[in-house]
C-alpha cells in the first residue's frame, strides 16, 4: 500500500487489505437461518471494495433497485419514492406470491428447497431485465446469491442499486424475531456482499423523538408516525434526486426562484458550517430544532480517529460514517459537503484515504473535497467516478514563505484542479499577518479575471488573524455555529465566525450594503409581515428594514422605487393585479395566477441581478413574482399523509374562486392533481377561474420568461401542464360529482373575520364532501378567527385522517420565498415562523391587560361587576373549555415548572407554600444550577380541546433558553386513556402539564401527590422523581401560583377583612380559592350555575367564612360583602350567554375597563 508523508516523520499507518467475499459473509433471507447458536460479531468487519463502478449519469426513467436485511424498511421506502418518481412498485415478496400463488416459506414447504431456489431465481431475471425503466424494485434474498449476484451486477451497469441500512434495534423492533446480537451477526455477515452488489447506500436513520406513536399531534399537524414517514421520504428522495437529476419531475414541488435550484457557486456570500465527526454526536440532536443560517455543511472524517484501532474503514466505521450522515441530512437539510482531513497526520495511507472518499461519493454527498496533493491517478479515478457530486480540490499553503499568495504554487494548484476536472477549487492557508487577507482577496480575484481558468476559487486564510477573509471570501466560507461553541468549547471550528457575525461584517465594511422593503396595500395595518421579515434579518446579521405601506394608490410605491435603498415590496390588495403592467419581468408563476405578490428591484436590466441584492443603486428594472402559491403547496405536501400521495385519481377541493383561490388552483397543478372542484356560491366566477387555468399554457404576453440565472429548465418543466379536470359545485346541497373520488386535499380560500370570538362566516362543508376513507388534509387560509368552522369540523374528524392546518401555517411559508428573493439569503424557517405565531398573540391580545387571546365577551363582564361591588380592585380571568388561560399566569405557572424540572433535588409538594419558588430571579439563577449532562426528555400537556395552547411555545422556549435538550408537546384526548397512561410510564417521560378535564382524573396513575394538590383536588403537573433506584410519578398543583402572583403584583397586600368572588366551580376555580386562602381573605364567595358544585367547593375551605350562589343576581343582593378580588373561572360559552354588553367601545365599558386597569380613585 502507498502511502504519502506530509512531514517528514516515517511512521507509517497499515491497513487491513479487503478481504474477499466467502460463503460465510453471503447473505441469506432470515427465515433461511437456522436457530444453531451464532458466533459474536467480531470488533472490525471488512470493508468490501466498490466492484460495481458508478456512471456518469443514469436516464431518468431507469429502475431503481433496493437491497438490503429484511426489516430494513426497503417496501416502505419504495412505496415513498414511488408515488413523486411516477414509477410502479416491484417487491421481491408480492411478485413472488402474485406469479406462484404461495408465499416464499410456503411454496418451499410445498415443493422443496430446490424448486424454490429455480423459481426465486427465475422472478428476480423477469423482475430485472423484464422492468428497465419506471419501476422501483425491491429485492429479496436471491438477488444477493449465485446467479442472482451476477444478474444484480449486470443490472447496476446503467441503473441504481441501493444498499439500504438500519440500525439492528429497529430491524429487531420491526421483525419481532431473534436477539439483538443474532441480528448484528446478520448484519456483519451480509453487508460485505450488499455493499459489493450496490453503488449507492442509504442509511435508514429512526426518528427516537417522533417515535411516540400514542402522542397526538399538534397545531394540526400529521401524527408522529406519519410525520417520521414524510422525513424519510424527503430524505430518500433527496439522494435519488441528486444522483440522477431528475429535474423534470422534482421541479414541480420546487418554486422556479427558490434558492433550492441554483447550485452554490451562483451566489455570492455562502457559508458551509463545519462540523467534525467527533463533534457531531454532542450536537446533532440540538440543532434540528434551530435556524441553521449556513448554505451547506462541511462533514469532516479527522483520519487520525480512524486509525486509532489500526483497522481503518472496515465495515463497522463505514456504517457509523454512513449513519452520521444520514442523521446530518434528516436534522440540518442542506447540502453536505464531505471532508476527509489528512493533515492532521504525519503520514497517510493513500488507499485508505480514497477508499474513504468513494465511500463519500456512494452516499451521494452533493460536495466531496480531494486533497490536490495526492497522486493524479487516483484523483482523476475519483473525479471519473463522482457522477453528480461537486469535486473540490483542496489545497492547504505551507506556513513557509515560499507558499504565499502570490507565489506560482497557488497559480500550478488552479491549473492542477481545472486540469483533473474538479468543479471548485479551495485553497486555505494560515496567516501571519492582516495583509495576507487582502493577498487571498487579490488572489480569487485574479482567478475571476483570467480567461485561462473558469473554475469557482474558495480563498481564506486559517486562525484568528484569518477571519477577515474568511467574511469577504465569495463562497462557502467556513463558519461555525454559537450552539456548536456552547456544547462542544474544545471543537476546532470555534474559532471561525458565525454566519451573523461575517454577515455583520460584510455589511459593516460596505461590502453589502442596507436596504428597506415593505408591505404595500391599502389594509396593512395589522400584518404579520413585518415581524417576521425583521426577525429574519436580525437572525441573520443584516441591517435591513421591513415597513408597513397603508395606500390607497400605487403612486407612492413607484416614487419609492427612485430610492436607491429600495429593495422591493410584498404587494397586497388592491394592487396585486394592477401591478402588473408596471412590471419588466414576470415570472411563470405570476403569468398562470394573474398575480404579483412581490415585486424585486432589479439593479441592471437583465434577470442575472436578480441575484445581485443587498446592494444599493438605481432601480433599472422590476420583477414580480407571486409566492401566495407556495404557502399551500408547502403545508399540502408536509401535512398531506403517505397513504394520500398525490396520484393520478387525486381529486382537490378549492372553496372560493378569488385571487387566493387561483393560488391555490396554481398549487394544485404543480402537485400534479388533475381533478379539481371549485366550490363557489356565485358560478360565474368558479367559471372565470377555470377559464384561466384552461387556456393559460397558450397564453403569451410581453414579458420576458423569468428564470433564475443558472437554474436549469427541461422541455418537461413543470409549467407545462396537462390541463385538469374541473368541476363546479355552487350550493353545498349539491352531491359530490359520482365520476371524481373524494377529495384528500381542501383548501378553503374565504375572507372570514373574527365577531365576538365566532367567525363571520360558516365555512364548513358538507359531511359527503369529507367522507374519503383515508381522510386527507384541510387548510384554511384566513386566520382571524384561527379556528374556523371548517377546521374545527376537520379536527373532529381528525380519527379518520384529517389534518386540519391554520392560516398562521401557510403564511411563513410564501414568506419565506419572499425573503430569499429579497435577500439571496436562506429563509430562517424556525424564527419566522415563531414570529408569526408571537405577532399574531400580541395582536389578538392588544385589548388584553395581559398579551394573550382574549375574547370581547371576556371583558364584557367587569363592567357589570364593577356596578356590583364597586371597590373592587383586581380581576383575574382564567378562561377554560375553548381558550387558553392568561398569557401572565401561564408564565408563573410556566417558571415554576422549569424550576421542578431543573431542580432535581428540590423536595416537591413542600416549601413552596410561600411561593418563593417561582420569580423570574429564581428561573434566571437555576441556568447556572443545572447539570452539565441531561438525557432528553418528552414533556406533554395533558388535555381536551388544547390544540391552541400556548405552553409549547413557553416551555420550548425556555428549555432552549437554559440549554436543555428536552422538548414540549401537545397530547389530546377527550380523558384520562391508555395512551396517557402509556406516554407516563414510558422511560423518557419527563413531566407534564395537566388541565381540563384530566386534572381531576389523573391522580389515579400517580404514586404521591402534593399537600396543595390534595388541598385543591386537582393535578396541573406531572414530575418524574428518582428514590431509591425507583422511578416515581408525582403530582402537584401551581396553578394557584399563577393567579397568587397577579393578585401580589397588582400591589393589594392586606386582604384580611375583605371578601373574595369566584366564578366557577371546575378545577380552575378550586386553584382560585386555594390561592385566595393563602392570601388570608376573610370571605370566599363562590357563584356556579349549578349550586350544589358551588355549595360543594365552598365547603373545602372551611377557615373562611363562605358563602355559594347559583346567579349573579343573587350574588349582587349580598350587602355586607367588601369585595376586593373577582376571580372568573368560566368557559367562552358561558360569558356569552350572560347577556352583558360586549360592545368594548362604548364609552361606559371603557371608563369601567380603566378603571379595573388603574384602580379605583
Amino acid at each position: 500500500m502507498s502511502t504519502t508523508p506530509h512531514q517528514d516523520d516515517e511512521t507509517n499507518f497499515t491497513r487491513s487489505p479487503y478481504t474477499p467475499s466467502t460463503r460465510a459473509g453471503t447473505p441469506k433471507g432470515l427465515s433461511e437461518y437456522s436457530n444453531a447458536p451464532t458466533p459474536k460479531t467480531p470488533k472490525s468487519r471488512t470493508y468490501s471494495p466498490d466492484a460495481i463502478r458508478r456512471v456518469t449519469e443514469y436516464a431518468p426513467d431507469a429502475s431503481i433497485a433496493l437491497i438490503g436485511m429484511r426489516g430494513s424498511g426497503l417496501s416502505t421506502l419504495a412505496v415513498l419514492a414511488s408515488s413523486t418518481l411516477g414509477f410502479r412498485v416491484l417487491d421481491a415478496d408480492q411478485y413472488f406470491y402474485k406469479v406462484t400463488g404461495l408465499s416464499r416459506a410456503a411454496y418451499k414447504a410445498a415443493h422443496g428447497i430446490s424448486k424454490y431456489r429455480q423459481e426465486e431465481l427465475q422472478l428476480i431475471r423477469t423482475m430485472l431485465f423484464d422492468n428497465p425503466t419506471g419501476a422501483i424494485i425491491v429485492c429479496g434474498p436471491g438477488a444477493v446469491e449465485g446467479k442472482g449476484k451476477e444478474w444484480l451486477t449486470e443490472f447496476a451497469k446503467e441503473h441504481l442499486v441501493i444498499y439500504i441500512l438500519r440500525d439492528a434495534e429497529d430491524i429487531q423492533r420491526h421483525l419481532r424475531v431473534f436477539d439483538l446480537d443474532t441480528i448484528r451477526n446478520l448484519i456483519h455477515r451480509a453487508t460485505p456482499a450488499y455493499r459489493r452488489l450496490s453503488n449507492f447506500e442509504y442509511y435508514n436513520t429512526s426518528d427516537t423523538s417522533l417515535r411516540k406513536s400514542d402522542t397526538s399531534p399538534s397545531r394540526g399537524d400529521l401524527s408522529p408516525s406519519a410525520l417520521a414517514l414524510k422525513n424519510v421520504e424527503k430524505d430518500f428522495l433527496n439522494l435519488i434526486h441528486g444522483v440522477v437529476r431528475r429535474d423534470d419531475s422534482y421541479g414541480k414541488y420546487k418554486a422556479r426562484h427558490s434558492l433550492s435550484c441554483l447550485p452554490l457557486i451562483s451566489r455570492s456570500y455562502t457559508y458551509a458550517l463545519s462540523i467534525p465527526l467527533t463533534t457531531l454526536t454532542s450536537v446533532i440532536s440540538k440543532l434540528r430544532d434551530i435556524d441553521i443560517e449556513a448554505d451547506a455543511v462541511e462533514f469532516t472524517i479527522p483520519m487520525s480517529t480512524l486509525c486509532e484501532d489500526e483497522h481503518g474503514l472496515d465495515g463497522m466505521t463505514a456504517d457509523r460514517i454512513s449513519r452520521q450522515v444520514s442523521v446530518v441530512r434528516k436534522n440540518i437539510c442542506i447540502p453536505v459537503i464531505y471532508h476527509v482531513n489528512s493533515y492532521d497526520m504525519q503520514q497517510v495511507n493513500v488507499d485508505e484515504y480514497f477508499r474513504l472518499l468513494d465511500h463519500g461519493l456512494r452516499l451521494g454527498a452533493e460536495y466531496l473535497c480531494v486533497d490536490l496533493a495526492f497522486d493524479t491517478a487516483k484523483i482523476q479515478t475519483l473525479v471519473s467516478s463522482k457522477g453528480q457530486t461537486k469535486i473540490i480540490g483542496h489545497y492547504s499553503a505551507s506556513d513557509n514563505g515560499d507558499d504565499g499568495w502570490d507565489s506560482p504554487k497557488q497559480w500550478a494548484m488552479v491549473q492542477r484542479a481545472h486540469t483533473l476536472g474538479c468543479d471548485i477549487l479551495r485553497v486555505c492557508k494560515k496567516a501571519t499577518s492582516l495583509a495576507d487577507n487582502f493577498a487571498a482577496q487579490h488572489f480569487a480575484h485574479r482567478v475571476k479575471a483570467s480567461q485561462q481558468y473558469t473554475i469557482p476559487v474558495i480563498a481564506y486564510n486559517t486562525g484568528h488573524l484569518g477571519r477577515m477573509s474568511c467574511y469577504s471570501n465569495l463562497i462557502l466560507s467556513p463558519v461555525t455555529h454559537l450552539l456548536i461553541r456552547n456544547l462542544a468549547p474544545d471543537c476546532p471550528s470555534n474559532s471561525l465566525l458565525t454566519v451573523k457575525e461575517a454577515q455583520k461584517a460584510t455589511f459593516a465594511s460596505f461590502l453589502l450594503d442596507d436596504q428597506f422593503f415593505g408591505i404595500y396595500g391599502n389594509n396593512t395595518s395589522q400584518s404579520l409581515s413585518p415581524a417576521m421579515h425583521e426577525a429574519a434579518f436580525k437572525l441573520l446579521g443584516m441591517p435591513h428594514h421591513y415597513n408597513i405601506y397603508t395606500k390607497d394608490s400605487m403612486d407612492d410605491l413607484f416614487e419609492m422605487v427612485k430610492d436607491v435603498k429600495f429593495g422591493g415590496a410584498s404587494i397586497t390588495a388592491p394592487f396585486k393585479t394592477a401591478v402588473i403592467p408596471r412590471m419588466d419581468f414576470l415570472s411563470d408563476e405570476a403569468k398562470a395566477i394573474g398575480a404579483v405578490n412581490t415585486m424585486i428591484c432589479l439593479k441592471a436590466p437583465t434577470m442575472d441581478s436578480l441575484l445581485d441584492r443587498n446592494t444599493s443603486g438605481p432601480t433599472v428594472a422590476l420583477f414580480g413574482e407571486n409566492t401566495d402559491w407556495i404557502g399551500i403547496h408547502t403545508c399540502v405536501q408536509r401535512n398531506l399523509s403517505p397513504i394520500n400521495a398525490v396520484r393520478r385519481r387525486t381529486t382537490g377541493l378549492i372553496v372560493g374562486a378569488g385571487g387566493m383561490a387561483r393560488a391555490a388552483a396554481y398549487a394544485f397543478l404543480r402537485l400534479g392533481i388533475k381533478a379539481i372542484v371549485v366550490y363557489n356560491r356565485t358560478r360565474s366566477k368558479a367559471e372565470e377561474l377555470i377559464k384561466q387555468f384552461k387556456s393559460q399554457g397558450s397564453s403569451t404576453n410581453r414579458h420576458n420568461e423569468a428564470s433564475f440565472p443558472g437554474s436549469e429548465r427541461t422541455s418537461q418543466s413543470p409549467d407545462r401542464m396537462v390541463d385538469p379536470v374541473f368541476k363546479i359545485l355552487d350550493s353545498k346541497k349539491d352531491k359530490w360529482p359520482e365520476d371524481l373520488s373524494l377529495p384528500t386535499i381542501v383548501v378553503s380560500c374565504i375572507a372570514t373575520k373574527d365577531v365576538d370570538g365566532t367567525c363571520s362566516v360558516d365555512t364548513s362543508l358538507p359531511e359527503d364532501w369529507l367522507s374519503s376513507p383515508t381522510g386527507g388534509v384541510v387548510i384554511e387560509l384566513s386566520y382571524t378567527p384561527l379556528e374556523t368552522p371548517l377546521l374545527q369540523q376537520a379536527k373532529q374528524l381528525a380519527d379518520r385522517g384529517w389534518i386540519a392546518v391554520d392560516g398562521l401555517q401557510v403564511l411563513p411559508e410564501q414568506g419565506m420565498m419572499q425573503f430569499e428573493l429579497f435577500t439571496t439569503r436562506r429563509a430562517p424557517a424556525n424564527v419566522m415562523r415563531q414570529k408569526v405565531f408571537q405577532a399574531y398573540n400580541e395582536r389578538v391580545g392588544r385589548c388584553s391587560p395581559y398579551p394573550g387571546k382574549v375574547f370581547a365577551t371576556q371583558i364584557a363582564i367587569y363592567p357589570r361587576l364593577l356596578s356590583i361591588y364597586p371597590r373592587t380592585e383586581i380581576f383575574i380571568t382564567i378562561i377554560c373549555q375553548g381558550s387558553v388561560q392568561q398569557f401572565q399566569i401561564l408564565l408563573y405557572i410556566f417558571n415554576y415548572h422549569h424550576v421542578m424540572v431543573a431542580n432535581d433535588n428540590y423536595p416537591l409538594g413542600q416549601g413552596h407554600g410561600g411561593c418563593q419558588m417561582s420569580t423570574s430571579k429564581d428561573m434566571n439563577d437555576t441556568s447556572s444550577n443545572l447539570p452539565q449532562v441531561m438525557d432528553k426528555k418528552q414533556f406533554f400537556i395533558f388535555g381536551h380541546n388544547i390544540s391552541h395552547s400556548l405552553s409549547p411555545t413557553l416551555h420550548n422556549a425556555g428549555f432552549q433558553e437554559l440549554g436543555l435538550p428536552h422538548h414540549y408537546q401537545i397530547h389530546e384526548s377527550e380523558n384520562v386513556d391508555q395512551s396517557v397512561k402509556r406516554i407516563i410510564n414510558s422511560p423518557d417521560f419527563g413531566g407534564a402539564s395537566v388541565t381540563f378535564p384530566h386534572k381531576l382524573q389523573i391522580g389515579k396513575l400517580l404514586h404521591s401527590v402534593s399537600e396543595q394538590g390534595e388541598n385543591i383536588g386537582a393535578i396541573n403537573t406531572v414530575v418524574v422523581q428518582e428514590k431509591d433506584r425507583q422511578r416515581l410519578l408525582h403530582g402537584d398543583n401551581t396553578d394557584w401560583i399563577g393567579i397568587r402572583r397577579c393578585i401580589l403584583k397588582s400591589g393589594s397586600q392586606d386582604f384580611t377583612s375583605s371578601s373574595a368572588l369566584v366564578l366557577g366551580a371546575g378545577g380552575a376555580a378550586r386553584a382560585a380559592c386555594y390561592a385566595i386562602k393563602t392570601l388570608g381573605f376573610r370571605e370566599l364567595i363562590v357563584v356556579n350555575r349549578t349550586l350544589s358544585k358551588a355549595e360543594e367547593l365552598a365547603s373545602k375551605f372551611s377557615e373562611l367564612k363562605t358563602r355559594a350562589f347559583s346567579t349573579l343576581d343573587e350574588a349582587e343582593k349580598v350587602g355586607d360583602a367588601d369585595i376586593r378580588l373577582i376571580v372568573a373561572c368560566i368557559p367562552v360559552m358561558t360569558l356569552k350567554k350572560t347577556g352583558f354588553p360586549v360592545d368594548f367601545s362604548q364609552s361606559w365599558v371603557r371608563e369601567c375597563w380603566w378603571r379595573w386597569r388603574t384602580g379605583p380613585k
